[in-house]
């Protein structure tokens, strides 16, 4: 018998992305999406994104240009 366990314990690790005051970063999704973060703002994101949701945490400014 064969028993496989990668799907049960994958893990997503999250990546966090600030840009500091004085300072703006573009950021580049997973999803092929791009956010422009302003002076003071981060974000944080899953390295991969679920079938159905794409989810992130946003602290601060951003503008966003999202793929369908």
């Amino acid at each position: 018998m064969l028993f496989t366990f990668n799907s049960i314990f994958k893990t997503n690790h999250f990546i966090t992305v600030a840009a500091q005051f004085g300072e703006q970063k573009n950021v580049r999704l997973p999803d092929s999406s791009v956010v422009y973060l302003n002076s003071g703002s981060s974000i944080v994101y899953p390295e991969h994104f679920g079938e159905d949701s794409r989810e992130i945490t946003l602290k601060g400014e951003a503008y966003f240009e999202v793929v369908h």
